[in-house]
């Protein structure tokens, strides 16, 4: 069985199955944790 490796765009981290991901369409290969990626919206939309 293989298991599907992604790395995070954001931390750079392995993301495990069980953790949850979102797609980030605009960035190459783009998967992250759900967690970075929220952090990232609420840097971007405050500054």
């Amino acid at each position: 069985m293989m298991l599907n490796v992604a790395i995070c765009v954001y931390c750079s981290h392995k993301i495990e199955e069980k953790e949850k991901s979102v797609n980030v369409p605009h960035l190459p290969g783009g998967v992250a944790h759900l967690a970075c990626a929220q952090k990232v919206m609420i840097r971007t939309k405050s500054s």
